[in-house]
């Protein structure tokens, strides 16, 4: 679950952003901006990817009812598709360096082979959220 200092600093920057677009002239070019679901459990992922009144509202029923108007709010931000749930490989890759890298020297070292694994999900989930950014690029450029 997102922290709640994370979920206010991203509001405030949404904010900002939405105010600084609101300035432009009709031919300037507006930024694109868009916000990961980072660090989110099953019940954030299952609410905001929900695909319809259904499973939003099955979803619904399985959130704690003090963290429900958090995720209303976090579902209405521009979301990119892939949230990237929980995932210590990723918590703790400020103490051991990155992904790619570490996974390498694990994978050479049969007591480590099932963090190599670890690793190796967490690191097609990093490739999956840059595709979604390249997307968005892509379509925001024709």
């Amino acid at each position: 679950m997102p922290v709640q200092s994370d979920f206010v600093a991203a509001l405030k920057t949404l904010t900002w952003v939405m105010r600084m677009i609101e300035t432009l002239g009709p031919d300037d070019p507006a930024p694109l901006f868009s916000a990961v679901l980072m660090n989110a459990d099953k019940r954030a992922i299952d609410f905001v990817t929900a695909g319809d009144d259904f499973e939003r509202d099955a979803a619904r029923r399985r959130v704690h009812r003090q963290d429900l108007e958090v995720f209303e709010v976090i579902s209405t931000l521009p979301l990119l598709p892939t949230p990237v749930p929980h995932l210590t490989a990723i918590q703790r890759m400020p103490l051991t360096g990155p992904l790619g890298y570490v996974r390498d020297i694990y994978e050479q070292d049969l007591r480590h082979r099932l963090q190599a694994g670890h690793l190796s999900s967490a690191l097609t989930l990093c490739g999956d959220v840059l595709c979604d950014i390249e997307a968005m690029v892509d379509s925001a450029n024709g």
